[in-house]
Order: structure tokens, then C-alpha cells, then sequence
């Protein structure tokens, strides 16, 4: 009798792994982000107003609770990103910068704005993340951005990669575009932000920071893989003349 109750137990203990095992398999697909693979397409304007500038990008820090993986809300596409999260991002951004003409540097040089990402939150419909901007190691600019787009429409892979790198590219020109990021990058500033010791990724600094916001909601996206189409442009626009603000630029600005 115990004999042919062990064997009843271990059988229901090989179901349930099974049981397990099938559900480990059913929890959705797996996309392996890559850096390499990553093509920009950012705004006209964006171009436009940035082309021969040069900028400095310092290591980006995650502050997330994962080094490579991030994931949809309901947590059943699961994203790695290589060789990290941050490493994937830097090399976007470096990547999508020199596209756009600009000179990118890999170390610092006096004038020559900085720029450091801190990433709090993510996932492929949200990112967060604070912009540090510095110019001769002093922080001009600081914001917190929240990048938003819809869910995937597929489980196709080449789908959800598109989409992965569309929002990097809705990141990138979040932060580009920003009315108080350009005044601060060209040096038309009303003046030097005051950051608290425990927000300045770089360094110490005094005074209370300015209320951090998040961008206003997005306008009419492109389909991933396209550049927008600008309103037709003068052939050069003055460099003094800042972007319009994000999401009511129409055409010309459609972030």
C-alpha cells in the first residue's frame, strides 16, 4: 500500500513540473535587443538645428532594478538589451547624434556640453530617466522625461525590435527638442540650475533643484523606421532660433 502511494506521489509531482514547465514555455516571446542593429530616424528640425555641433556623452547610469532586462507592463515579452541596458542606450544615442551631423566626443573639452542620461523606470511603453547637461563640468540643464508610445501590435520579432528602437528614437528627440535643453546647449540660458548633492550624478552641487517635469504627452508619431517629413524649411535656419516646443510643432515636430 505505501508502495502504490509513493508511486501516486511521484507521479502527480512529474505533472506538476510539467504543468510548470508548459507555462515557463507559454509566458512570450524573447528579443534580444542589440545596439548593432539599431538605425536612426529622428526629426528634420532635430537635424537641422543640431548638424556640426559637437557634444560630449558621459556613461549613462541605470537605476533600475535590472542590469539587461526590462519588460512589457503585463510582463509577457521580455526584453535583453546588449551589452546592458545603459550600454545599449549610449551607443544608441552616440549612434543616432553622429547620424544627425553632430560631433560626438569621447572626452571632455572646455565649451563642449555634456551630456549624462539617468534611467529610472523601463519598459517597452515607458522609459524615465533625468537629463544632466554640463558645460565645463558645471550643470546647465537638468529634466525628467518620460517617454511614452503604445503597445506592440504583434509578437513579431522583427515588430518588437522595431518598436524597441523607435522608442530610444522618441527618447532622443524628447531630449534634443526640449525648449530648455536647446537654450542650455547653446548657451542662451537664463542661468545655472541648482542641483542637491544627491541628484547631480557628477559631482557635488548646492541649492534646491528645479521641479522636475515630465515632457508634454506626444503628438503624432511617425511609424518606426521613417523620418518625418518637415513643413518646408528656409534652406538654413538661424542657429538663435530654438525648436518649437514638443508635440505642437505639427509636421515639422511631430514629438
Amino acid at each position: 500500500m505505501r508502495v502504490i502511494q509513493s508511486r501516486i506521489v511521484a507521479v502527480l509531482g512529474l505533472l506538476m513540473a510539467a504543468a510548470l514547465l508548459s507555462q515557463g514555455c507559454r509566458r512570450g516571446p524573447y528579443l534580444y535587443v542589440r545596439q548593432a542593429r539599431y538605425q536612426p530616424a529622428l526629426p528634420a528640425y532635430m537635424v537641422q538645428s543640431y548638424r556640426g555641433r559637437a557634444i560630449h556623452i558621459m556613461p549613462f547610469v541605470n537605476r533600475t532594478a535590472s542590469r539587461w532586462y526590462y519588460y512589457s507592463p503585463n510582463r509577457v515579452i521580455t526584453y535583453e538589451a546588449s551589452p546592458s541596458i545603459t550600454g545599449l542606450l549610449t551607443a544608441c544615442f552616440v549612434k543616432g547624434l553622429r547620424r544627425s551631423g553632430m560631433r560626438v566626443l569621447r572626452r571632455p573639452a572646455p565649451n563642449v556640453p555634456s551630456l549624462r542620461l539617468v534611467l529610472h523606470r523601463m519598459s517597452d511603453q515607458r522609459m524615465i530617466f533625468d537629463a544632466f547637461l554640463y558645460r565645463n563640468r558645471r550643470p546647465v540643464f537638468v529634466k525628467r522625461f518620460t517617454v511614452v508610445r503604445g503597445p506592440a501590435r504583434s509578437y513579431n520579432k522583427l515588430h518588437l525590435e522595431q518598436m524597441a528602437f523607435y522608442e530610444i528614437n522618441l527618447a532622443i528627440a524628447k531630449v534634443f527638442m526640449d525648449r530648455g535643453f536647446w537654450a542650455a546647449f547653446f548657451g542662451v540660458a537664463g542661468g545655472t540650475p541648482r542641483l542637491p548633492a544627491a541628484s547631480a550624478p557628477n559631482g557635488p552641487a548646492t541649492g534646491a533643484p528645479p521641479a522636475p517635469g515630465t515632457t508634454p504627452a506626444p503628438g503624432t508619431t511617425p511609424a518606426p523606421g521613417t523620418t518625418p517629413a518637415p513643413d518646408t524649411p528656409p534652406a538654413k535656419r538661424p542657429s538663435n532660433v530654438p525648436p518649437p516646443a514638443p508635440g505642437t510643432g505639427g509636421a515639422t515636430n511631430p514629438f
